[in-house]
C-alpha cells in the first residue's frame, strides 16, 4: 500500500498532463520533419517524454525525512540476515493470535477479523514474502518482518486507519506491544511476529471485499490487495509455497 498526500497526487497529475501533451506535440512536429538528424532528435525527445509519462502511472509512495532515511538504513544492516525461521505451525499461531487480538479489541463479531479465511490468506503471505524468516528486505526496499511489511504502508496504517479508524485497537496495540514507551516503532514489526501480523491484517483489512474460500482465489486477493500489480509476486508463487508448507494439511 502506497500513501500520498492530495497535493502530490495533484501536482503528479498536472506533470502526466503535461508530459502526455507534449507527447503528441512531439509528434506532429516529427512528421513534419525533413531533415534525418531533425528526426532522430525529436524521436529521441518523443521516446524519452513516453518513458515518463509511464512513470506517472505508478504511485509516488510515501516520502521519506533524511531522519527516517538514517532509520531506516540502520535497521537494513541490523536485520539484513534473519536471526531465525519459522515453522507452517508457529507462524499460524502467531496469526491466530493476531486477529484474535484485533477481534478483542474491536470487538467485533467473530469472524470479522479472526476467520478460517483470513488465517490462511495471511499464512500464504507470509509464505511468499519472507519464506516464513522474518528480516528486512533484501532488495533496496523497506519492507521488514514475516510479513516484509514496507515503512510507508507501517506510517499510513498506524498514522491515519488505525489512529482514526480503530482508536481502541490502536490503544490495545500501544499497551501490549510498546513497551511502556507510549508509542510503537516500525522495528517492532521485526521483533513481534504477532504485532506484523496484526499489521498485516489491517492491511487487508482496508479492502471491504470478501476474502475467497479457495487456495487460488486467496492467491488472487493477495496480489492484487498486498503486493499489488507494482509487486514481483507472482499467484502461482502463492499457491506452491502454500502447498508445500501445508502439504500434510487440507486447506
Amino acid at each position: 500500500m502506497k500513501s500520498a498526500r492530495g497535493g502530490s497526487i495533484r501536482t503528479l497529475g498536472r506533470v502526466c498532463s503535461a508530459a502526455a501533451s507534449a507527447l503528441a506535440f512531439a509528434r506532429v512536429v516529427l512528421a513534419r520533419i525533413e531533415t534525418v538528424s531533425g528526426a532522430a532528435a525529436f524521436l529521441a525527445f518523443a521516446v524519452a517524454l513516453a518513458a515518463a509519462a509511464s512513470q506517472c502511472a505508478k504511485p509516488r509512495g510515501y516520502v521519506k525525512s533524511p531522519a527516517e532515511i538514517a532509520y531506516i538504513e540502520g535497521l537494513r544492516k541490523k536485520y539484513a540476515e534473519p536471526a531465525r525461521k519459522l515453522g507452517a505451525e508457529e507462524a499460524a499461531g502467531a496469526i491466530r493470535a493476531a486477529c484474535g487480538f484485533i477481534a478483542r479489541a474491536e470487538n467485533a463479531p467473530e469472524g470479522v477479523y479472526d476467520s478460517d479465511e483470513a488465517v490462511a490468506l495471511l499464512l500464504g503471505t507470509a509464505l511468499v514474502e519472507s519464506d516464513l524468516a522474518p528480516r528486512f528486505q533484501s532488495s533496496r526496499g523497506d519492507a521488514i518482518g514475516l510479513f516484509q511489511v514496507e515503512y510507508g504502508t507501517f506510517r499510513d496504517l498506524w498514522d491515519r486507519s488505525i489512529k482514526y479508524k480503530h482508536p481502541k485497537l490502536r490503544a490495545a496495540i500501544i499497551r501490549e506491544f510498546g513497551g511502556g514507551r507510549g508509542d510503537i516503532e516500525f522495528e517492532d514489526l521485526q521483533n513481534s511476529d504477532e504485532l506484523c501480523a496484526v499489521f498485516a491484517r489491517m492491511k487487508y483489512a482496508e479492502f471491504p471485499d470478501k476474502i475467497p474460500r479457495d487456495m487460488a482465489g486467496r492467491a488472487s486477493y493477495y496480489k492484487k490487495f498486498y503486493n499489488t500489480k507494482y509487486g514481483a509476486a507472482k499467484e502461482s508463487a502463492y499457491i506452491a509455497k502454500k502447498k508445500g508448507a501445508l502439504s500434510r494439511r487440507s486447506e
